[in-house]
C-alpha cells in the first residue's frame, strides 16, 4: 500500500485538529496481517488517516513521539512491551493521545485493567474491579442485596468502591444524574473522557442497543 503524504497534517498541533482535518491514528498489533486489514477498513473512512503502525508497545511509544497521533489503537497482548504496559506509559506522557484497547479476550480482567474507572450495574464486574483495586462505581438498586450494606456510599470489602443508590424503586434518573455530576468532579481529562463514554452508553441503552451500551 502506498504511503500517504502526511507532511501538512504533521504541522497540526497535537490534540488540536482543525474541523476538517482527519483523525490521526496509530495501530499497534503484533500480527502484520491484522494491522493491514485494520488499516484498509479504517482508511476507507476519509475522516481517519493511519499515520503509524507498530508491532509492540515499545514501537508504539516511539511512533507516538514521531507522529503525534490523536488516537492509538492497542492490542492487549503483544510480545515484548504488551498493550497494558504501553498504555501506562502513554498515560505518563505530557500530551497523551486517546487510547482504545483492541482484544479478542473475553476475560473481563484484561479490559478492567486498562480502564481508569469502571461504572457498572453488574455486580459481578464490580466485584472483579474491586478485587483488582480499580476505582469502581456501582449503580445500585433500591432493594439492594445486604452485602452492599445500607445508608453508606462505600463498602468495607472494596476500598475503591463508590455506590450510587436508588432512593426509591425504579428511580434510575436520579442515580444517573448523580453519576453525571460526579464525573464532572473528576480531573479534567478523565472526567471529560468518562462523561463522553457514559453519555454514549446512555444513548445506546435508550435505543435498546444493550450490547453496545
Amino acid at each position: 500500500m502506498p504511503e500517504r503524504d502526511t507532511g501538512d497534517i504533521d504541522e497540526i498541533e497535537f490534540g488540536r485538529r482543525g474541523p476538517d482535518s482527519p483523525v490521526r491514528l496509530a495501530l499497534a498489533d503484533d500480527e502484520a496481517l491484522l494491522r493491514r486489514g485494520l488499516r484498509v477498513v479504517l482508511e476507507a473512512d476519509p475522516r481517519i488517516t493511519v499515520v503509524a503502525e507498530a508491532a509492540d508497545g515499545a514501537e508504539l511509544l516511539d511512533a507516538i513521539r514521531r507522529h503525534r497521533p490523536d488516537v492509538v489503537l492497542i492490542d492487549v497482548q503483544m510480545p515484548g512491551t504488551d498493550g497494558l504496559t504501553a498504555l501506562r506509559r502513554i498515560r505518563a506522557l505530557p500530551d497523551q493521545p486517546a487510547a482504545a484497547m483492541l482484544t479478542t479476550f473475553d476475560v473481563d480482567e484484561y479490559v478492567i485493567e486498562a480502564l481508569d474507572l469502571v461504572i457498572s450495574v453488574d455486580t459481578a464486574v464490580v466485584h472483579l474491579a474491586g478485587a483488582l483495586g480499580k476505582p469502581v462505581w456501582l449503580l445500585n438498586r433500591f432493594d439492594t442485596d445486604w452485602r452492599w450494606m445500607r445508608d453508606r456510599p462505600d463498602s468495607p470489602w472494596y476500598p475503591t468502591l463508590r455506590q450510587f443508590r436508588q432512593t426509591r424503586p425504579n428511580d434510575w434518573d436520579t442515580v444517573l444524574q448523580e453519576v453525571r455530576e460526579a464525573l464532572r468532579g473528576l480531573p479534567q481529562r478523565l472526567g471529560s473522557e468518562a462523561d463522553s463514554a457514559f453519555q454514549e452508553a446512555l444513548r445506546h441503552h435508550g435505543a435498546e442497543r444493550l450490547p453496545d451500551a
